[in-house]
């Protein structure tokens, strides 16, 4: 995966100071790993929070970290459609393209096959992950910032702006419950957030099936 350095500045700061109030769960089968600016189709976002389940992720095969980012689009494709054709699968990319990624799935477990289809493994098996909170901090323009955390909604299963304090005397609260977004400022916790967000089931895009694989391979910041 690919991050990019945080430049400093008070939207760092704000960060900081947020996750130094503690990001845990209660759920003592529950891992969070952190990860600070990762690298989307959809830009950095400042912070997501991941919670998964380690006893799935234990059964999985080491070859599954040979999974390349176009595999995992490919297994996203075939879990949400339940089964595809494999030759709607080579109108997608070359025959021989599409046959190296299936032998690739398939020696991760993560789908079964025959001559004609291609089946994804039951969810429970192969996606370790319950929760992805993605998290956009802004000083100033508030507006701007829930925008940011709309285009977060199509990775994550909750979506907060995080504000150095609640503003008072505007509409902030009332555009983010329209759009789905959460509000949450310094010294509150994701727990107790000034306004919930809407939570989604994931996997909601091939992106969170990225994370699924990342905290797998161990990349995030594991925290207790």
């Amino acid at each position: 995966m690919l991050t990019r350095t945080a430049s400093s500045g008070p939207e760092l700061d704000i960060v900081r100071a947020f996750l130094d109030q503690g990001i845990y769960t209660s759920n003592a089968d529950t891992m969070v790993s952190v990860f600070c600016e990762p690298r989307l189709e959809t830009g950095y976002p400042d912070v997501v929070v991941v919670h998964w389940d380690r006893d799935v992720a234990e059964s999985w095969p080491t070859c599954r970290a040979a999974l390349t980012t176009d595999d995992v689009r490919l297994l996203h494709l075939v879990n949400s459609c339940k089964r595809v054709a494999r030759d709607d699968l080579n109108s997608r990319s070359t025959p021989r393209e599409t046959a190296l990624a299936i032998e690739r799935l398939l020696a991760a477990n993560l789908v079964t096959a025959s001559n004609r289809w291609v089946r994804a493994r039951p969810l429970r098996e192969i996606f370790a992950v319950r929760r992805i909170i993605a998290i956009e901090a802004k000083i100033s323009d508030w507006r701007r910032g829930l925008r940011q955390a709309f285009l977060n909604t199509w990775f994550a299963s909750e979506s907060l702006l995080l504000l150095p304090k609640i503003p008072k005397g505007n509409h902030v609260a009332e555009h983010a419950k329209q759009m789905g977004i959460g509000i949450v400022s310094v010294g509150q916790t994701l727990s107790a957030p000034h306004v919930r967000p809407r939570r989604d089931r994931v996997p909601q895009s091939y992106g969170s099936w990225l994370f699924n694989e990342w905290v797998w391979r161990g990349f995030g910041v594991l925290r207790s």
